[in-house]
C-alpha cells in the first residue's frame, strides 16, 4: 500500500499546550495544510488543523481541560515513551518523516523524527520555569536529542543553547522565524478607544504581555517604572496584560507596596482579539525577560507599529533587531529613563510605523510554511 502522507506533524499541543507554543502550530500546521496534497504531502496525527482556522486556536475554551487532563496525560505518556510499545507508526499514513509533539513524545519504531525546540530555558535555568515543567521538559529534550535527525529553532540564540546541550552539528539544525498574523497592523485612534474602554484603560501607557512569572523580570520592570515617575506626567500607567503564571508571591508584594500602585495596572489573560489595538495604543511594549525563546509579542507590537524596549532584541530576524530599543536586565536607573525619554518621543513611534511596521509584517506564516517544506524535503 503507497503510502498517505510523506511527514505526518503531530497536532496534540494544540489542545494541551500553552498559547504561544500553540499560536505556533495552529499558524504553521493551517498555512501547512493549504497544499498538503504537495510534495512533501503532509499529514496531521491527532487533530485536523482546519478547527482552529479564523483565530480558532487563540480561544480559551481548552484551558480548563488542560489544567484537568494535563498532568496525568504527561505521566502516562512518559511512562508510554518509555516502554517505547506499542509504537504509533501504522497512525502515521506510512509517513517517512514524524514532527513530534511539543510536549509529548508517543514511541514510534521506524519513522524518523523532527522536531521544533523553542527555547532551552528549562535546562539553562531551571529556577525560572515552573517546577512541575522542568523534568518533563529535560524529558522531551533529551528524547529529541537522542531520536530525532533534525531541529527546527525559532532564532539563533536558541540555536547555540542547543548546540551545546546536545553537542549537534550546526548542519542538523535549521533556525527559521516566526511571523505574525495579518491581524497585528496599526488600528485607528476609534478602536483603540474602544479597546481602552473595554479594558476600563483611560491613560497613557506602557505596556508588558506576557504570563507573571519570574523568568519575565516584572519585579524590576516595577522598580523602574517608579523611577521613571518622577518624570512622567502624572497621567501614565504602567500595564501588564497576561495570567499568573507560577511564583507570582514577590512580584505581588512589590506592587503593593509600590509608591505608584493606582498607576499599575494588571489585566490578566486578554482576549485575541484586543492586542493589535492595546498594542497599537501603547506608548511602547517593554519586555525586560531573562530569557526568551523568540520575541512574538516584540514582533507583533513592531507590526503594530509600537516601539520596543526590550533585553532580547536578539532572538527577533535581524533585519528587525535595531528598531528594537535594547537595555539591560539589571539597571533600573537605564530603564527608568528610557521609559521618560519615550513617553513623548514622536520620532520614535514614527519610525515604528514607518520603517518597522513593513519589516515585521513582510513575513507570513506561509513563509513559515515553505520554510518547513524546504526542510522536509531536505531530509526526505
Amino acid at each position: 500500500m503507497a503510502a498517505q502522507w510523506d511527514v505526518c506533524i503531530d497536532t496534540t499541543a494544540l489542545v494541551l499546550a500553552g498559547a504561544g507554543v500553540r499560536r505556533v502550530l495552529a499558524e504553521t500546521a493551517m498555512a501547512l495544510s493549504v497544499h498538503a496534497e504537495e510534495r512533501p504531502r503532509i499529514g496531521f496525527f491527532p487533530f485536523l488543523p482546519r478547527r482552529y482556522a479564523s483565530g480558532g486556536h487563540r480561544a480559551p475554551v481548552a484551558a480548563p481541560l488542560r489544567k484537568l487532563f494535563r498532568p496525568s496525560l504527561e505521566q502516562s505518556v512518559s511512562l508510554w515513551a518509555r516502554a517505547g510499545t506499542p509504537a504509533i507508526d501504522s497512525f502515521l499514513g506510512g509517513a517517512a518523516l514524524y514532527h513530534v509533539s511539543e510536549y509529548i513524545p508517543y514511541p514510534v519504531r521506524r519513522t524518523r523524527e523532527i522536531a521544533i525546540v523553542h527555547d532551552v530555558v528549562a535546562l539553562r535555568y531551571p529556577e525560572w520555569c515552573a517546577p512541575e515543567s522542568v523534568n518533563w521538559q529535560r524529558r522531551r529534550l533529551e528524547h529529541i536529542a537522542k531520536k530525532a535527525v533534525h531541529v527546527i529553532v525559532p532564532s539563533e540564540p536558541v540555536k547555540r543553547g542547543w548546540l551545546l546541550y546536545s553537542g549537534w552539528r550546526e548542519e542538523r539544525v535549521s533556525v527559521i522565524p516566526w511571523a505574525v498574523d495579518p491581524a497585528f497592523r496599526r488600528r485607528g485612534v476609534g478602536e483603540i478607544e474602544h479597546v481602552k474602554d473595554r479594558l476600563r484603560m483611560q491613560r497613557p501607557y506602557f505596556l508588558h504581555l506576557g504570563t507573571i512569572e519570574p523568568r519575565k523580570n516584572l519585579t524590576f520592570l516595577l522598580h523602574s517604572f517608579e523611577l521613571a515617575c518622577r518624570e512622567l506626567p502624572k497621567d501614565f500607567d504602567l500595564v501588564l496584560a497576561g495570567p499568573r503564571g507560577w511564583r507570582t508571591e514577590q512580584f505581588d508584594q512589590a506592587v503593593e507596596f509600590t509608591r505608584v500602585r493606582d498607576r499599575v495596572k494588571r489585566l490578566g489573560a486578554v482576549a485575541e482579539e484586543y492586542l493589535p489595538a492595546l498594542l497599537s495604543g501603547a506608548t511602547a511594549l517593554v519586555l525586560p525577560s531573562y530569557e526568551e525563546g523568540f520575541g512574538l509579542a516584540a514582533l507583533e507590537a513592531l507590526a503594530c507599529g509600537t516601539p520596543v524596549v526590550t533585553t532580547q532584541a536578539q532572538t527577533l530576524p535581524a533585519d528587525l533587531q535595531p528598531h528594537c530599543i535594547r537595555v539591560g536586565g539589571a539597571d533600573e536607573e537605564e530603564l527608568a529613563q528610557t521609559l521618560a525619554d519615550l513617553a513623548d518621543d514622536k520620532d520614535a513611534s514614527k519610525a515604528a510605523q514607518e520603517e518597522a511596521a513593513p519589516l515585521a509584517r513582510a513575513r507570513t506564516w506561509a513563509d513559515v510554511a515553505g520554510d518547513f517544506r524546504r526542510v522536509y524535503s531536505g531530509l526526505l
